[in-house]
């Protein structure tokens, strides 16, 4: 069984979401805060997060899709009439329309993005809930990791960046056959010298053993029901 991993990154497009904000003429009441949801790929799902502050500027928005990128982008044209909000995502051509629900926490509507409507309801985040960014620290597994599957055509190269900072450890998804792209993991995790990972923008998985000389990753992606062996190598 063949598995096609350019036609899934490609609906990955729609909703790239990735660097400063921008300020708006007028105040935005009743929206400050962290909004997050997930958006239903079909394929996959993907966090869109919508951070908006109000200072003495005005009112500044951000969006981002934390398991596609790290960017941030900005946010224009922010408005609230009652219960009605719509905000646009200039540099890639979307925007969101929906409701406030009566409690003030709920914003419930649709991600438009090249004429393809996607519902996207995002809850506030609570005071003092913990940075999206924050992730538990792995060690021993930092490097960058190689490896190729076969999925019954030509072999689809896969790398795996892994990297610890002050936020914890991350995990990094690249093919270079299918485009110019990474994808965010999420959930990494070690149990003894079990490793996996799973990148939920493209529901695809990643579980494997680490070899007791730490060089090499011997285990199994998933995606989509299908199952293939694959094996990463760790370079520098």
């Amino acid at each position: 069984m063949s598995l096609n991993l350019t036609r899934r990154l490609a609906t990955l497009a729609i909703v790239t979401i990735g660097l400063a904000g921008a300020a708006f003429a007028d105040t935005v009441k009743g929206l400050d805060g962290r909004w997050e949801g997930e958006v239903d790929m079909g394929l996959g799902t993907a966090r869109g997060i919508l951070t908006v502050t109000t200072g003495a500027s005005g009112t500044v928005a951000t969006m981002r899709s934390p398991d596609q990128s790290p960017a941030e982008i900005p946010v224009s044209a922010l408005k609230r009439t009652g219960n009605d909000v719509s905000f646009e995502v200039p540099s890639v051509s979307a925007s969101w329309k929906g409701k406030l629900s009566a409690d003030g926490k709920t914003l419930d509507g649709n991600l438009t993005q090249n004429g393809v409507d996607l519902p996207l309801a995002m809850k506030l985040a609570p005071p003092g809930a913990p940075p999206i960014d924050a992730r538990a620290t792995i060690k021993g597994v930092d490097g960058v990791w190689r490896g190729e599957l076969d999925s019954g055509g030509s072999p689809i190269h896969i790398i795996v960046t892994v990297a610890t900072d002050k936020s914890g450890t991350s995990a990094m998804l690249a093919s270079p056959d299918q485009g110019d792209f990474t994808l965010q993991g999420r959930d990494l995790k070690r149990d003894g010298q079990k490793i996996s990972v799973a990148f939920s923008a493209i529901s695809g998985a990643f579980s494997g053993a680490l070899s007791a000389d730490g060089a090499t990753l011997d285990g199994t992606w998933s995606q989509a029901g299908t199952d293939l062996p694959l094996k990463l190598a760790r370079g520098k």
